[in-house]
């Protein structure tokens, strides 16, 4: 019935005679095999191997750096920043907390660099009080104004001609202003979110972080755990930062974190943020110098 079909389908006679006659043929056209190919056909071109995908670990590192790359970048692009300031530190040991307000500016590149931080305003356990902490880094000073018990600090933490940020840390830390290769020097870096344990961080969006553990032997290795760094995605101006202090049991953790809102980069730098820019010579008249020549 087969090799009937098949004689219809190639339109042969079908009539008894005819079909018992081309049985063999049709049976042929059945069985014979398909020709081989030509000896000199080419082989089929062999398929690359899939590319390996890297692991997350060396996915993150790349991400790491391309960051790094971007925040050197846009660091030295910041000539002017100014914003609002919060900051609150928090020790579970002795079950304190502290609250400050105030403001952040900065003007400058490089070694012209200036940062005032005016701090107006505290919460301390609930209690709210109005004493003026004013610090001031320029020329390669640190200066504090502390009104409340009217003491004048001036130290100095930087060499003539070099910008005091490239080193992370300090007495306050902006992270504005460092190189690549003095941060992955010092400091083991990976990515991190912001800490939604930490009110003034924890609302926080459009910003991308970075962890820093510092490494043995460092000068931030003996008392600091980490540092966690945030920046604007759009700007990648310092959003706020959080310094972990190093704790024997972490239960008790002891954390000082940092927020700037309401930024203003790039823009004129207003006569009364100006003048808290200035570096005093000596310390107001009637306050007591403390560490000036240290």
């Amino acid at each position: 019935m087969v090799g009937y079909r098949l004689a219809v389908m190639l339109g042969f006679p079908t009539s008894p005679v005819l079909f018992c006659a081309l049985v063999p043929v049709l049976a042929a056209l059945q069985s014979t095999p398909p020709a081989p190919a030509p000896a000199n056909t080419p082989a089929a071109p062999a398929q690359p191997a899939p590319a390996e995908r890297p692991s997350p670990q060396d996915a993150m590192k790349a991400r790491v750096d391309a960051f790094l790359d971007e925040i050197e970048r846009a660091g030295a692009t910041i000539s002017t920043m100014s914003g609002k300031v919060a900051i609150e530190t928090n020790d579970l040991f002795k079950e304190t907390s502290e609250f400050r307000s105030g403001r952040l500016v900065i003007d400058g590149t490089g070694e012209k660099r200036r940062i005032a931080l005016l701090l107006d305003e505290s919460i301390v356990d609930g209690h709210v009080s109005k004493s003026v902490d004013h610090y001031i880094f320029g020329d390669g000073w640190y200066c504090r104004l502390d009104h409340k018990n009217k003491s004048f600090t001036k130290r100095r933490i930087a060499s003539d001609g070099k910008d005091p940020l490239n080193s992370i840390g300090g007495q306050v830390p902006i992270p504005i202003g460092q190189k690549k290769a003095d941060v992955l020097s010092r400091f083991e870096v990976t990515e991190v979110q912001p800490p939604i344990d930490i009110p003034i961080l924890g609302s926080m969006q459009n910003v991308a972080g970075l962890r820093l553990v510092p490494k043995p032997g460092t000068s931030m290795a003996e008392d600091t755990a980490a540092l966690e760094l945030f920046y604007d995605r759009v700007t990648i101006a310092p959003a706020g930062v959080v310094v972990h202090a190093k704790v024997a049991n972490p239960k008790y953790a002891r954390w000082t974190a940092a927020r700037v809102t309401e930024p203003i980069v790039n823009g004129e730098v207003k006569e009364s943020d100006r003048a808290l820019l200035v570096v005093p010579e000596k310390a107001p008249e009637g306050w007591a110098t403390v560490d000036e020549t240290r």
